[in-house]
């Protein structure tokens, strides 16, 4: 779980690639048909389990929409970061400039 969640920090500060919808789909069943088959043993009260569950659900659902392109606040983030680095970027070679 913490894997995804990495993916959507990783996304949303540097952006680069995730995956397609489709395979964040499929990780999410296969996760919860393990966590649903596995987690019961814990020994974790009901509530815990199903608070447990609908956070995972969330955010394999995050990680989807992004994949989706409809990140929101993840996309507007990107853009912010883009734009800055591209004007670091116009910054230095203006100076490399200068000093030749």
């Amino acid at each position: 779980m913490p894997a995804v969640q990495t993916l959507i920090v990783l996304y949303g500060q540097i952006g680069g690639t995730i995956p397609d919808a489709l395979t964040v789909r499929r990780w999410k069943t296969t996760y919860l048909n393990v966590f649903d088959k596995t987690f019961h043993t814990s020994g974790a009260d009901s509530k815990f389990t199903n608070q447990r569950r609908t956070i995972i659900e969330e955010t394999f659902d995050k990680l989807e929409k992004l994949a989706r392109g409809t990140g929101g606040e993840f996309q507007n983030r990107m853009g912010e970061i883009q734009k800055a680095a591209e004007a670091k970027a116009s910054e230095r070679k203006a100076e490399r400039k200068r000093k030749k």
